[in-house]
């Protein structure tokens, strides 16, 4: 039964310590954001964005929403214009319009995305997924593509694998598991 204990414990630990860093990354994420919107409002912000671009693109990036591109066409002088897609948050704080304005709309994005994991905490089909599919999480954080070759092999073994195991383990616990199992019908 400690055993059991235990498990729960290190359960219960993840899942709050899940939903501090999103609370976290949410919180901070809204602070940028508000603090931005100031910057280009009244050209004022409590804090120097510059110094906090480096927190603001590893939030983004935590959120998924890192490869950003903008189409931005500048006048150079002498009849030449310069044509490029920007990285918004390589330049961040921006105030050029087309920017800001995918800057803004990213930064809502993730402010979605980190209230929506927040709650996902708490979701046991995610934790169900999660051990499903644990192979592929696994190597999509090791920086396997998930749809590779090899990320299907490994989650096959790791079905089959699993299956017997739990076969395994049903069999030789079979008359703990029916006398449990009766002790809630009596």
């Amino acid at each position: 039964m400690s055993m059991l204990l235990v498990s729960v414990f290190i359960f219960v630990i993840v899942v709050i310590s899940r939903l501090i860093l999103n609370l976290f990354r949410l919180n901070k994420t809204k602070m940028y954001l508000r603090e931005y919107m100031n910057w280009l409002n009244s050209g004022e912000a409590r804090i120097d964005l510059m110094e906090h671009q480096h927190m603001v693109t590893t939030l983004v990036n935590k959120a998924g929403k890192g490869d950003i591109r903008v189409p931005v066409s500048q006048a150079m002088g002498y009849g030449q214009i310069a044509n490029f897609k920007a990285d918004p948050f390589a330049a961040f704080p921006n105030r050029l319009e087309s920017v800001a304005h995918i800057t803004i709309q990213t930064l809502k994005s993730c402010i979605g995305i980190y209230r929506f994991r927040c709650f996902e905490s708490f979701n046991p089909i995610y934790w169900l997924g999660l051990i499903v599919f644990l192979p592929r999480s696994i190597l999509l954080y090791l920086g396997v593509e998930s749809k590779s070759i090899v990320t299907k092999v490994f989650n096959l073994l790791w079905w089959a694998g699993t299956t017997i195991t739990s076969g395994v383990l049903i069999k030789e616990n079979s008359k703990a598991i029916n006398s449990y199992i009766l002790t809630f019908i009596n």
